[in-house]
């Protein structure tokens, strides 16, 4: 998949909201991306590095 237009995404801009994600990480760890949004000036990405949950 290359890419999804903006209006397929969440709206979080100036709003509350919560982020779950029910994994299932291997005892070796896992890195990689979970979800990310955005473009050239903006955007955001939840993550795992290192088998820790990143948000950014």
């Amino acid at each position: 998949m290359t890419g999804l237009p903006q209006g397929d995404s969440p709206v979080l801009l100036n709003t509350s909201y919560t982020i779950t994600a029910d994994l299932d990480v291997p005892s070796g760890g896992a890195e990689g991306m979970i979800l990310t949004s955005g473009g050239r000036f903006a955007g955001y990405g939840f993550y795992l590095l290192k088998g820790k949950p990143v948000f950014l």
